[in-house]
């Protein structure tokens, strides 16, 4: 995608936009989106406006707004796609990389993106499938936005890492902030916020996820309601309530982002087998079910058991 480049040369608070897609054939593949701007609360999408059809390996960067700063979603499937350095136009920005109220996004990432007093700056969620993604050092201009990876008030968010969001000055849910929807079979960790560094909770469910090594002044990992958390690992969780576990986990490296859960880790076998599992893959694109399931976006390649020797 580097090499074909869409260049919409907008200037700021213009009306210029990249990519048009809502077509059910339509197919945007391997191409950059650059470049755009529109100036309204109410328009969205500078970098890619997506209803309907296919966009695939493409990359959508450098475009300012203040409503789905690089992709507004309401349909159609996006995959394999970065949305990285997008930012805002004005106060009260949402969803500085994608705005997300339907449809499928898969495989793709979502960093270096930033909005100002608003919520979400790597990605919106009012709705729609995120899934087997990566949302990564998305930060916001200012301390009053809430929601530095993630801001969720529908939709479901799957299988997907959310690191190195926030600041340490933003009010709430450095990693996420939920409101409603779920989360699940995620790894938070290494987000910041004031409070609740790495998920707010004050709606929706988390099952099935990792919230852990994330920075506050107060509610260090999970700030709300821990009554909707079920089937997690993290030490701001009340240990055997709604199969949760109150501990951090080991994870193979991470220092250097490898967040696949160690050998002797919580976590390993403890999680809750999901619908969605048989026959699907890890983030790291191993088996998600190879046995009992594993907390968090990885499925450790330890087997934890009984060890027997014959001589």
């Amino acid at each position: 995608p580097t090499a074909t480049v869409v260049n919409a040369a907008g200037t700021t608070f213009g009306y210029r936009r990249a990519f048009y897609v809502d077509s059910t054939n339509a197919v945007l593949e391997g191409f950059t989106g650059q470049g755009g701007s529109i100036g309204s609360y109410s328009i969205g999408g500078p970098g890619l406006w997506f209803g309907n059809g296919l966009v695939s390996n493409c990359i959508i960067a450098n475009n300012i707004g203040y409503l789905g700063l690089g992709v507004y979603m309401i349909g159609g499937r996006l995959v394999d796609t970065v949305v990285r350095n997008n930012t805002c136009g004005a106060l009260n920005s949402v969803g500085g990389g994608i705005y997300m109220s339907g449809g499928v996004a898969e495989r793709c990432t979502a960093k270096n993106n930033a909005n100002q007093r608003g919520t979400g700056s790597g990605l919106k969620m009012t709705g729609g499938l995120f899934t087997h993604g990566v949302i990564v050092s998305n930060v916001p201009t200012d301390n009053q936005s809430s929601g530095g990876g993630v801001a969720m008030s529908g939709g479901v968010l799957r299988n997907t890492l959310i690191a190195w969001n926030g600041a340490s000055g933003m009010s709430s849910g450095g990693g996420a902030n939920l409101s409603g929807g779920i989360i699940e079979s995620c790894t938070m960790v290494t987000n910041r916020a004031s409070t609740g560094g790495g998920v707010t909770v004050s709606g929706g469910r988390v099952t099935n996820t990792v919230v852990a090594f994330n920075a506050a002044t107060s509610q260090v990992d999970i700030a709300g309601l821990t009554t909707n958390c079920f089937y997690s690992c993290s030490p701001d969780l009340p240990g055997g309530v709604n199969g949760n576990i109150a501990a951090s986990p080991l994870f193979q490296n991470r220092p250097a982002g490898d967040f696949r859960l160690a050998q002797g880790s919580a976590g390993i076998n403890l999680g809750v087998k999901q619908a969605w599992m048989p026959g699907a893959l890890d983030l790291a694109g191993e088996r998600r079910l190879c046995g009992p399931v594993d907390m968090g976006a990885y499925e450790s390649d330890v087997e934890v058991g009984t060890m027997i020797t014959v001589r």
